[in-house]
């Protein structure tokens, strides 16, 4: 019995030996009870894509059931693990037991944990299980996500523009970066703008400068690294895909139009000369006025009041206005403001030897010559002297006038006495 006892520690010796010797510079060992973990590498090693992690485990015999021992098994916990045992043997009681999981089983690119095409980034913990005593060991895998492919670039107007791309096939991608030929981020798509295998991103706009002419782009991938430690948070694909586009001229901008400028209008007139005028008018615009006769009447002109006649005659060859103003009765005049002249035309003397710079009037017609005030009184009496109720009129004050002055001396008489 000592015999066979010294035998199986001599061989699980042996074993853990030959397990040193081949892994000596990388081998991480975890060991107690005579069990032992390894991982190739050990806990500081990173495994990139398409490798397999060297794992290894030795179970001494621990049979707690001699006649039915438990099975010993190899199980991995980790980031996005969905079938954790790698390998499961029924116990030895007599041997140490070695497992070990075939290299395709745990390679990066389809892990047998994985369920899937892929493994995510992170720390995985390996645990040897002999009949409830466990051993472990841990490994890294910080995988850059494969270069992306098929960037299209399309432009929706002479600005902007958007980028189509299929997903990558990384179960832990964040998102991606696009980047214009000069290697500014133009725009940071997230794993929500994927779906069904396809990506899309846009209209982007990439600003006035992109107008007629030719742009090249790029794109990477970027994925988690789970529960590893890594400087930037995150890890990216090594290259990236790219992408062109051609963008149209930006279109001409339309001219403001300017505002026409509309000639001026004539001048109004006032009311008619010698009658009680309208309101007096004003002339608006800038069109020439010219000077002939002009007849004033009562209420002329703004605000009216004022009465008379004025006859504005021809302008001699020096540029002075004749005029002839009658005798007038003028009443109150109210105060009023200017009125509003339209701007006379200037002539250079070009066909009248006017003299340049003086103001050049057209000749009027003559206007017919009114009465003059004395004329017009002697009219007005003779026609008032020839009318009966004017005879009348004085004969009853006559006879007023005889009462008044027999009431007077009768008054006298009386204050007399």
């Amino acid at each position: 019995m000592p015999t066979r006892r010294l035998t199986q520690a001599l061989v699980a010796g042996g074993i853990a030996a030959l397990g040193v010797g081949g892994f000596a510079p990388t081998i991480a060992s975890a060991a107690s009870n005579n069990d032992a973990i390894t991982v190739a590498g050990g806990s500081s090693y990173t495994y990139t894509f398409n490798q397999s992690p060297s794992i290894q485990a030795t179970a001494q015999p621990n049979c707690a059931v001699f006649s039915n021992p438990a099975p010993v098994t190899l199980t991995i916990s980790g980031p996005g693990v969905v079938s954790s045992t790698l390998v499961s043997h029924k116990a030895d009681c007599n041997n140490a037991l070695t497992l070990s999981p075939s290299a395709s089983s745990v390679n990066t690119r389809h892990p047998a944990w994985a369920g899937g095409p892929m493994a995510s980034n992170g720390v995985f913990t390996v645990t040897l299980n002999n009949e409830g005593r466990t051993k472990s060991a841990t490994f890294v895998l910080l995988i850059p996500p494969a270069k992306p492919s098929g960037l299209t670039v399309t432009p929706n107007s002479a600005s902007t523009a958007t980028f189509n791309w299929p997903a990558n096939p990384e179960p832990d991608i964040t998102g991606y970066e696009i980047t214009s030929s000069t290697g500014s981020v133009i725009a940071d798509p997230t794993s929500a703008d994927c779906s069904g295998g396809a990506c899309s991103v846009g209209p982007v706009d990439l600003g006035s400068s992109v107008a007629g002419t030719s742009e090249h782009y790029s794109i990477t991938a970027i994925r988690s690294c789970g529960n590893a430690t890594c400087s930037a948070g995150h890890i990216a694909s090594t290259s990236s895909a790219s992408g062109s586009a051609d963008f149209p001229a930006a279109p001409t901008p339309t001219p403001t139009p300017t505002p026409s400028k509309s000639s001026g209008g004539s001048g109004n007139t006032g009311g008619a000369g010698n009658t009680g005028g309208g309101s007096g008018g004003n002339g608006s615009g800038g069109g020439s006025t010219s000077l002939g006769t002009v007849t004033t009447g009562s209420g002329g002109g703004r605000g009216g009041g004022h009465s008379g006649s004025v006859n504005l005659g021809n302008a001699d060859s020096a540029g002075q206005v004749s005029h002839n103003l009658p005798p007038a009765s003028v009443g109150s005049i109210p105060s009023f403001g200017d009125p509003v002249l339209p701007p006379a035309q200037t002539s250079l003397g070009a066909q009248d030897n006017t003299p340049p710079g003086k103001i050049h009037y057209p000749k009027p017609l003559i206007a017919h010559k009114s009465a003059s005030a004395p004329q017009t009184i002697e009219k007005a009496l003779k026609n008032g002297l020839s009318l009966p109720p004017l005879w009348r009129g004085i004969a009853a004050a006559a006879v007023l006038i005889l009462i008044a002055v027999h009431l007077r001396a009768w008054v006298a008489r009386t204050e007399a006495f």
